[in-house]
């Protein structure tokens, strides 16, 4: 398990926390990713709209942090638009490594399979991962036990002892339920909850 570790440096760690604390303002925060290197991953917006609005209803002081490449930004600009709390996009500006180092610091990552989904994973923090069938179920999984994931008619999701969901029914990634995948990230960010619950 060491082996996956990123080894991030101080350096790349006070860069992360500088950008928290200057345009972020909070500790308690989720990193979301909507970009993927396939189409055939992509969930969709009017989906990743539902987690971000079932999310913002239970967590309206919770931060969000977006990265991924210059071509995301404007999509996770538009994503984010409505979100209550404090938001930081990060999407094209910011180095792989500090992206990382955000990464660590948060209550989880959600997005795609992507590979910002595999930084979560190397920093070890609990990935909320949304697949589709372009390849069979564990070929890309992130490592660890910490993670959710959405795989389209699969039970299993992750956890230790194992997580289980419905998942009956379910053809392509298009069908995987958004209230599902907003829970997942609402049990990692109520788990993170310290000094917050009046706010609750």
């Amino acid at each position: 398990p060491d082996s996956r570790r990123l080894r991030l440096t101080d350096a790349e760690r006070r860069a992360a926390d500088a950008l928290i604390a200057d345009r972020l303002g909070t500790a308690r925060f989720v990193v979301f990713c909507v970009g993927t290197k396939w189409p055939e991953n992509d969930w969709g917006d009017a989906r990743w709209a539902a987690v971000l609005a079932r999310l913002a209803a239970r967590h309206p002081y919770a931060g969000l942090v977006c990265i991924g490449a210059a071509e995301d930004a404007a999509r996770s600009t538009r994503l984010m638009a409505g979100w209550p709390g404090p938001t930081l996009d990060c999407c094209g500006g910011t180095p792989v490594r500090v992206s990382a180092a955000l990464i660590e610091r948060a209550a989880c990552f959600v997005g795609h399979d992507s590979g910002p989904m595999h930084l979560a994973a190397a920093v070890m923090t609990p990935a909320v991962a949304v697949f589709s069938r372009k390849n069979p179920p564990g070929v890309w999984f992130p490592l660890g036990s910490e993670h959710r994931i959405f795989y389209p008619g699969l039970p299993w999701s992750g956890g230790r002892p194992p997580v289980t969901r419905a998942a009956a029914g379910e053809a392509g990634i298009e069908s995987i339920p958004p209230d599902q995948v907003a829970d997942a990230v609402t049990a990692f960010l109520t788990a993170t909850t310290t000094g917050n619950e009046g706010q609750e």
